[in-house]
């Protein structure tokens, strides 16, 4: 039996995921990261990156062979068939790194690993965890937060947050809403009894298999 759970946190750009995911860490739990997996599997003459370049055309590259990731984003968040190609391209590339860094963390003795990854159902990573947090956010807390992350307008911001899920799909698909509308708080509370709550089923759990 496993002594540890995966907890899969996804939710839409600018839905403030990654404070959710930095309490967590707070808390103890290991944090895998897509986005960083994402970084990682794109690197310069890596197979990820040749495929993306062979897909979305060399302009995505840098003089240096990096890669430009405002260009690949412009491409990619042009229709919704671009996300979908840009994610099916790069999500076997992902998981594969996922799991090697799940099972890391479990060597090392962490009982609860949250996987952050913004399109956790979309790629089916959600038959990876044992519990799905999904964050929720409003339209206008979720353009500023952009904004001011990639440094982009409002018309950018926009064009990104058109082409991904409504709220009411992550509301449909996981098992515990987190919504962040700016009160830090609240969320730093929700996340508290979230993380109670999974850790209370994993110390019954390990204390039921030894029965």
């Amino acid at each position: 039996m496993r002594t540890f759970k995966i907890v899969g946190l996804t939710g839409s750009t600018g839905s403030g995921k990654s404070t959710v995911a930095n309490m967590l860490i707070k808390k103890g739990c290991a944090v895998v990261d897509a986005d960083a997996l994402s970084r990682e599997i794109t690197k310069k003459n890596s197979p990820c990156l040749k495929v993306l370049s062979a897909e979305f055309g060399s302009d995505i590259l840098n003089t240096d062979g990096t890669l430009n990731r405002q260009v690949l984003a412009e491409k990619a968040f042009a229709s919704q068939d671009k996300v979908e190609l840009l994610n099916s391209l790069t999500h076997p590339f992902i998981y594969m790194l996922a799991i090697k860094r799940i099972k890391e963390y479990a060597d090392k003795g962490y009982k609860i690993i949250i996987f952050d990854a913004p399109v956790l159902f979309e790629s089916s990573g959600d038959v990876l965890c044992d519990i799905t947090v999904s964050v929720i956010s409003s339209t206008e807390n979720r353009i500023r937060r952009i904004m001011s992350r990639d440094s982009i307008t409002k018309a950018q911001a926009m064009q990104r947050i058109n082409v991904q899920k409504q709220d009411e799909y992550y509301i449909s698909k996981s098992d515990i809403i987190i919504e962040n509308n700016g009160d830090i708080k609240q969320t730093e509370e929700r996340v508290n009894k979230i993380f109670a709550l999974i850790n209370n089923k994993l110390k019954t759990e390990v204390s039921d298999g030894f029965n």
